[in-house]
């Protein structure tokens, strides 16, 4: 009985792990897909990510600013006097920064979020076939 288990076992493996011939990765689509509707998908991209590049360049300046704003306005609050003085002047000071950093992210999310309106409007005129279309690849991109 045990043998037959054991069999029965390594049968069960060998046809699992043996692979399907199956054809995978291959769609009569992507027979289909002309060069114009590339050419025309590879300007909607181009125009996306240059959109999106110019975006980020913007956040990080905001950022940057945003540090440097704070950085000036905590060495003017501990140049001050008394200690209510300082507490106010750091207070508003983290609030300032707090404010910025929420505007920036806000833009910045904006800014990926018309990037790929944009895109999706331009991708309708192309027509793409799913095999060629990078529209799937969005959330990656809303982490950052």
């Amino acid at each position: 009985m045990k043998s037959v288990t054991t069999l029965a076992l390594m049968l069960a493996f060998l046809f699992s792990a043996v692979p399907a011939h199956a054809e995978s990765g291959s769609s009569s689509t992507s027979n289909t897909t002309s060069a114009s509707t590339i050419s025309c998908l590879k300007t909607a991209v181009a125009t996306r990510e240059s959109a999106i590049n110019a975006g980020w360049d913007t956040f990080s300046a905001a950022i940057d600013s945003a540090y440097s704003a704070r950085k000036s306005a905590l060495d003017s609050a501990y140049s001050k006097s008394t200690p209510s003085e300082v507490k106010s002047a750091v207070r508003d000071a983290w609030k300032s920064f707090k404010n910025a950093v929420k505007e920036a992210r806000g833009d910045w999310k904006q800014t990926r979020k018309d990037a790929w309106k944009t895109f999706k409007d331009a991708k309708k005129a192309c027509r793409p076939s799913k095999d060629v279309d990078d529209s799937s690849n969005e959330s990656t991109e809303a982490g950052a």
